[in-house]
């Protein structure tokens, strides 16, 4: 078995290892089939980093092995592959031992983020995540399967209250969250203000899938006044039974501005 931060590898057969999360979905499987290096993903959790997480661990204890693999006719995955250390061969591509940095290190470092000297947490991103319906701009938002079926009985029982909870944000990825502080570090803020506002890539828990920021239509998106709303009202009576927490309530210890508008899913779990 090899275990990861967000994954458990367990082989099926010598040759065939299955990619679980560690609350133990399925989420794809990974082997050395004929001779040849291969890794499929189930639909919803793909483009987040599953596969380049899996794989890694995977090569790394294989980094012995004489690996190869099929050169694809994607564009995409044969990219993948590159990112992953494999190179062109004269019939397929071979890999190297060459592995990528990790991710988190590679975005902080462009941005000049000392993580040792933050307060927030590290999140591991979410390892599936499923369509949980438009925002409030009418852009597509995504969360876990578990945190969109709490956030849409959540909303359906305020609805049924006369409350209306709307979606502003829910799924960054940690590039995402890295692209909003470069853009203010381009704007001229100061990189210790703004990580007041968004956290460090790796730290946000919008990476988990399971956090939301929340409107409702008497309020201006993302601003202090929403704490005045009856939404707001609802949510610190109701949304604890539905799983969901302030994250940032008023002098936090993770040096985050007061957010009444971000609530987070705590599965069973994580309690």
């Amino acid at each position: 078995m090899i275990q990861t931060e967000r994954l458990i590898l367990t082989p099926e057969t010598p040759e065939l290892w299955s990619i679980k999360d560690h609350s133990g979905n399925t989420l794809g499987q990974l082997g050395f089939l004929h001779d040849l290096f291969s890794i499929e993903l189930t639909e919803s959790s793909k483009k987040l980093g599953v596969a380049t997480e899996a794989a890694t661990a995977w090569l790394h204890t294989h980094n012995t092995a004489q690996i190869q693999a099929v050169k694809p006719k994607s564009l995409e995955s044969l990219q993948f592959l590159k990112k992953l250390g494999f190179t062109e061969a004269k019939h397929h591509l071979a890999w190297h031992g060459q592995l990528p940095e990790n991710q988190y290190q590679q975005l902080n470092q462009q941005l000049g983020i000392a993580t040792d000297s933050i307060k927030t947490p590290h999140h591991p991103s979410a390892c599936q995540l499923i369509d949980c319906g438009p925002d409030v701009f009418n852009r597509p938002a995504r969360l876990t399967p578990e945190a969109t079926q709490a956030w849409h009985e959540m909303q359906l029982t305020a609805t049924k209250d006369g409350v209306v909870l709307q979606l502003v944000s829910a799924y960054r990825s940690p590039k995402y969250q890295a692209g909003l502080i470069q853009k203010k570090l381009d704007n001229g803020q100061k990189l210790k203000d703004i990580l007041t506002v968004n956290a460090a890539p790796g730290h946000s828990e919008h990476h988990t899938g399971r956090a939301i920021d929340l409107t409702t239509p008497e309020s201006e998106a993302l601003e202090e006044h929403f704490d005045q709303s009856k939404a707001f009202h609802w949510l610190n009576e109701h949304a604890a039974s539905h799983g969901f927490t302030m994250s940032y309530p008023k002098n936090n210890p993770d040096d985050i501005i007061y957010e009444p508008w971000h609530w987070c899913y705590q599965a069973p779990d994580d309690n």
